[in-house]
C-alpha cells in the first residue's frame, strides 16, 4: 500500500495518525510506562488462535471477552510511519499553522516501555499480512519561535479530527495528502485505489497536542531528531467494527507521539514532512504534564532518517 503523499505522522494514528511538528533534541530519556491494551486480531481477518511466542519473547495471550480460547493478545504500542502536509501562516517568529497527516501502522509492540520489548509477528496480530491499519488527521494551532527553537500547541477550537480505519487488503489504497493544508478540522487528504473493503474502526478530535523543534542541523545518529510531537485525544469513538477488535480497555483514550528528520523546517511556509509515530491507548486520559515524558521516550526510539 502506497500511502505516504498523512506527506503522514501517522498515526497517525496518526495518529498521524496526528499533528504538527516539533521537536525534543538529546541523547538521554527516560522509558515512559505505556498502559497496556488487548486486540482480537480475527475480528480483522487475523488469526483466530494466537500463536506462541513472538519475534523478541513471548506475548501475552489471553482469552478474549466473547469468550475466544486464546484469541486476544496484550500490546501497550501501535509503531508505524506517517507523512503530513504543514502549512504556516505568519511569521518566522510567529503564528498559527495547519496540518494534515497520515499514518500507516506497521506493528503492535509489548512491553515497550522496558528492556524486554516484544514486537508481536505478523501471524500473531495479523497486521501486514491479513490486514492493515492506517489513519488520517487534521488538526491547526499557533507557533512561536525563538534562536532555540519554535513551541508548537494544537488548538483545539480550530477543530480536528482523526479517523483510524483497516484496509482488509494491505496494498490497495492510497493516501492523497493536499497541496496546501485549510480546513483543520476537516480531513483533507483523499484516498483513492479499491475503498470496497476498508472499515472505519474509529474516530476522536484532539484535547491537547505540545511540541518543540530543535534548530537546524540535526542528526539522528547523535541521539537528536529533529521534530517529535505529542498529541492526547478525546476518547475514542469506536465503531461497532473497531469494538470487536480493540476490545480493552473501554472507553479508550488515544496519545499519538511523531518523529520526524529533516534537513530544514520553515514554519511560515507549506512543506511535506515525514517521519515516525507511535501510537499509545490508555483507560484514562493522560495528564499534559504527561506529554513531555511521552515524548522524550520516543525520542530514544526513532532511528529512521527523513528528508524533506
Amino acid at each position: 500500500m502506497n500511502r505516504f503523499r498523512h506527506a503522514g505522522k501517522a498515526f497517525a494514528m496518526a495518529a498521524g495518525v496526528a499533528a504538527a511538528v516539533g521537536a525534543m533534541a538529546g541523547n538521554a530519556y527516560a522509558l515512559p510506562n505505556y498502559p497496556t491494551f488487548t486486540i482480537q486480531p480475527s475480528a480483522l481477518g487475523g488469526p483466530a488462535v494466537i500463536p506462541p511466542g513472538g519475534i523478541n519473547g513471548g506475548a501475552v495471550i489471553s482469552n478474549c471477552p466473547n469468550g475466544a480460547v486464546n484469541g486476544c493478545v496484550d500490546a501497550d504500542k501501535l509503531i508505524g510511519n506517517y507523512t503530513e502536509v504543514f502549512t504556516g501562516t505568519g511569521t518566522p517568529l510567529a503564528g498559527s499553522f495547519s496540518v494534515d497527516v497520515s499514518y500507516t501502522a506497521s506493528q503492535f509492540i509489548d512491553n515497550a516501555d522496558s528492556v524486554g520489548a516484544t514486537p508481536l509477528s505478523p501471524t500473531q496480530s495479523g497486521l501486514g499480512q491479513n490486514y492493515s491499519i492506517y489513519a488520517l488527521y487534521s488538526a491547526g494551532g499557533t507557533y512561536a519561535c525563538t534562536l532555540t527553537g519554535c513551541t508548537f500547541t494544537v488548538d483545539p477550537t480550530l477543530g480536528s479530527v482523526l479517523e483510524i480505519y483497516k484496509d482488509a487488503e494491505p496494498a490497495d489504497t492510497n493516501l492523497n495528502l493536499p497541496l496546501v493544508s485549510t480546513q483543520p478540522g476537516v480531513i483533507n487528504t483523499t484516498r483513492t485505489g479499491n475503498l470496497l473493503n476498508d472499515v472505519l474502526l474509529g474516530t476522536s478530535v484532539a484535547k491537547s497536542g505540545q511540541g518543540t523543534q530543535a534548530p537546524p542541523p540535526c542528526t539522528i545518529q547523535g541521539g537528536q531528531t529533529c521534530g517529535s510531537f505529542t498529541t492526547v485525544f478525546e476518547p475514542l469513538q469506536l465503531t461497532a467494527d473497531g469494538a470487536k477488535f480493540f476490545v480493552k480497555p473501554f472507553p479508550f483514550y488515544i496519545t499519538l507521539d511523531l518523529s520526524g528528520q529533516f534537513n530544514s523546517f520553515n514554519v511560515n511556509t507549506t512543506q511535506t514532512i515525514g517521519g515516525s509515530a507511535d501510537a499509545v491507548f490508555a483507560a484514562n486520559v493522560p495528564e499534559p504534564a504527561s506529554l513531555t515524558l511521552l515524548g522524550l521516550g520516543l525520542v530514544g526510539l526513532a532511528r529512521r532518517r527523513f528528508k524533506r
